[in-house]
């Protein structure tokens, strides 16, 4: 039986992972800030990341595989150099750590890290963190004789949302028929379904990839006019969208990302953004309603 830690298990897409990874033959360790109780599929570790010690509490552990989802900030904090560096910092920390022991390192970094507001600067600290840090990493595990995948997410929505992330931003204020305001300039995104993200992992993993980076997104792009205009009719609503020439967002420069996932694993998306639009929809009117019992 393999042995998995989950370094961050709160958030969003590390619950998804979480959910996938219980549903499969794994030892699973997984560490917290929170104190919870340990399951009989789920060991869970009080970890508390920004006055991080040591991970001395699974010494005696030797992991198959360590999955790294840890962010600490906000939306608001993207481009705060002193919470983007300690994120990199803690990085450095955990890997170094004599009491971690493992065979493989999975990564998650993020699109951030290939967008850019002019030809020579990244759009924000995050971003350029993240390329810092899957830099780092790899050259840490190639100098150490370990394994490695970097994973690069795209735009990711779904179920268990409940972050800034713009697709949720943008559904609310479609729900509650507010204008919206999106660049004028005719950018192309990449917005994915929770449930194809982890499957796209699962294949990687069941595979037994190794040493790659791999994008994650399905490649299908579309203009941000096509995403919000989809939003809108699934959910009949009546806002206005309005096209703001000043709003000068970032750029992804999509043909820097490597493609070799599509190359190995050979992956199609089976769910259309329509459809996982719909079932979004679906769970945060299930969410409202179990507040509104509250």
């Amino acid at each position: 039986m393999k042995h998995v830690l989950l370094i961050g298990s709160e958030g969003f897409i590390s619950q998804a992972l979480l959910n996938k990874l219980i549903s499969k033959n794994y030892k699973i360790f997984a560490t917290s800030r929170f104190l919870k109780e340990s399951t009989d599929k789920v060991e869970y570790i009080k970890f508390d990341y920004p006055n991080y010690t040591d991970l001395s509490s699974i010494s005696n552990i030797k992991f198959d595989i360590v999955f790294y989802l840890i962010k600490l900030g906000t939306y608001n904090q993207l481009n705060d150099f002193s919470i983007q560096y300690t994120n990199y910092e803690l990085l450095v920390k955990i890997i170094n750590d004599p009491h971690l022991k493992y065979k493989k390192i999975i990564y998650l970094s993020t699109i951030s890290a290939y967008q850019f507001k002019d030809e020579a600067n990244l759009c924000n600290y995050y971003g350029f963190f993240k390329k810092l840090s899957t830099d780092t990493l790899i050259y840490y595990c190639n100098g150490n004789s370990l394994k490695y995948n970097i994973f690069i997410l795209p735009n990711v929505f779904g179920k268990g949302d409940l972050s800034r992330r713009s697709t949720y931003q943008f559904i609310n204020k479609l729900k509650n028929n507010e204008d919206i305001f999106i660049p004028k300039e005719p950018l192309v995104y990449d917005m994915i379904y929770i449930d194809e993200l982890i499957n796209n992992m699962e294949i990687i993993l069941d595979k037994n990839l190794n040493d790659g980076v791999y994008y994650l997104g399905n490649s299908q792009l579309k203009t941000l006019d096509y995403y919000v205009n989809e939003m809108k009719k699934i959910t009949k609503s009546q806002s206005k969208i309005f096209y703001d020439k000043n709003f000068l967002p970032c750029i992804t420069d999509y043909s820097s990302i490597p493609q070799s996932v599509i190359e190995k694993t050979d992956f199609e998306i089976n769910k259309s953004f329509s459809i996982g639009i719909e079932k979004t929809i679906k769970w945060y009117k299930t969410i409202e309603m179990e507040n509104n019992k509250i």
